[in-house]
């Protein structure tokens, strides 16, 4: 698909699957920075369109020259994306912790120092978070 035609959510989508060493992340978990376009990938900014082969002096084709062609994506659109993760992240933490109305029924605190919480949201969904991390003579 072309860079022109994806929505700043496929370009979301398509950048936070491309993690490195094969790990992908969810949407909400990707960190663009507006102050540098390093993250930005290739071929947003440039279009291949095509490969010309460069011959060494035996004959062999020992590399290709890529031609490519600007799209209309620059640092202005950089920016504007990157705003647009941010506001997917508020989104996404309003929809998972403020909307459900998370409710504290039980607190486990443990001999490490360490204390977890369990919850229960508007719907009757439960779910565990340690709130302490555990510290101390215990842990070492």
């Amino acid at each position: 698909m072309r860079i022109e035609d994806m929505t700043f959510a496929d370009r979301l989508r398509h950048l936070a699957k491309q993690g490195q060493y094969g790990h992908t992340r969810d949407p909400h978990n990707y960190y663009p920075s507006d102050f540098t376009m390093s993250e930005c990938p290739w071929d947003w900014m440039n279009r291949d369109v095509g490969r010309v082969p460069l011959y060494a002096s035996t004959g062999k084709i020992y590399a290709y020259k890529i031609l490519s062609e600007p799209t209309k994506f620059n640092y202005d659109s950089w920016k504007k994306f990157c705003e647009f993760a941010r506001r997917y992240r508020r989104f996404y933490f309003y929809l998972t912790e403020i909307l459900p109305d998370w409710k504290e029924t039980k607190k486990f605190c443990y001999a490490d120092n360490s204390v977890e919480v369990e919850e229960v949201d508007k719907n009757g969904n439960k779910r565990q978070r340690m709130t302490v991390a555990p510290s101390g003579d215990l842990c070492f």
